[in-house]
């Protein structure tokens, strides 16, 4: 049995979410040096990041299953097509 699924990868959303602090860091340096109405850009950018759903660019592929000899395995693979991100699992064993 295989299947393919694609999810969010953990890579790219732990980046996005690093973007949001640095930008919160930097509305807050901007405080009182900008304009009102380009402070209030800033903080609507934030809002924007914050509320963007992630894109859905991590392909999982599975297989799970059982030999005619007894032998159980799992496989999974995992890559990200935005920033290479890659994890591999392979677990065998043999029923007696």
């Amino acid at each position: 049995m295989g299947a393919d699924n694609w999810a969010a990868c953990p890579k790219c959303k732990f980046k996005k979410e690093n973007a949001v602090i640095e930008a919160r860091l930097q509305v807050e340096k901007s405080y009182g040096k900008v304009t009102s109405d380009k402070f209030l850009s800033l903080i609507n950018d934030i809002s924007n990041k914050e509320n963007e759903e992630q894109e859905k660019t991590l392909r999982e592929d599975y297989e799970i299953g059982m030999d005619e000899y007894g032998s159980f395995s799992i496989n999974y693979r995992a890559s990200c097509s935005e920033c290479q991100f890659k994890y591999n699992y392979d677990y065998t064993v043999s029923i007696p």
